[in-house]
Parts: C-alpha cells; sequence; structure tokens
C-alpha cells in the first residue's frame, strides 16, 4: 500500500497545483482591461461613452457605468461582433465579459 498510498498522495497534490494555477489564470485574465464604446446606431457622432473596464466585469455593471457615463435613461442594448450580450440573450446579466468571449483590449 505504501507505494499506492504515496502515488495518491502526490497525484493529489497536482491536481491541487493545477487547480489552483488555473485560478490565478483565470483571475489573472479577468482583471485584463478591455475597451467597450457605446454609441448610437445610424449616426454619424454617435458615440456617448467609452468605458474600459476588467474583463472579470459583469455584463449588468457594464450597463450600469454605460447609463452614468452616456448619461441614459435606461441600460442600452449591448453587443458584442453582432450578438446581443443581454436582454433575451444567452448570457445572464451576472456573466462577465471574460465569460461572453471578449477578448482584451
Amino acid at each position: 500500500y505504501g507505494a499506492m498510498e504515496e502515488y495518491f498522495r502526490v497525484y493529489g497534490a497536482m491536481e491541487e497545483y493545477f487547480r489552483v494555477y488555473g485560478a490565478m489564470e483565470e483571475a489573472e485574465r479577468a482583471s485584463k482591461k478591455v475597451t467597450v464604446v457605446v454609441e448610437l446606431p445610424g449616426q454619424e457622432d454617435g458615440r456617448l461613452a467609452e468605458l474600459t473596464l476588467p474583463l472579470g466585469n459583469k455584463i449588468r455593471e457594464v450597463g450600469q457605468a454605460a447609463i452614468r457615463q452616456g448619461a441614459l435613461p435606461i441600460v442600452p442594448r449591448l453587443f458584442y461582433e453582432g450578438r446581443l450580450l443581454n436582454g433575451g440573450s444567452a448570457l445572464e446579466p451576472s456573466d462577465t465579459l471574460l465569460e461572453a468571449g471578449l477578448p482584451i483590449g
């Protein structure tokens, strides 16, 4: 049993290392910034706000920041690459920008 116990002890330690490393890597990616531009469609100069937020921010927080910075009366529909991120999408307001697939930058 000694060799088998040692194997599982080492395997468990490696598994824990990779779990922690993966969580750290995810946290690092979530802290990276993304720039979100809020604009009115069909307007030549329809830019209302430009938000620079961590990818770990929730979609709900992006909408709230857009309301504040763009002086909007309601939460705007948020799109990324033609895909609706809020209001009827497969994503939840509590999902993060990282989960929505936004790239860093």
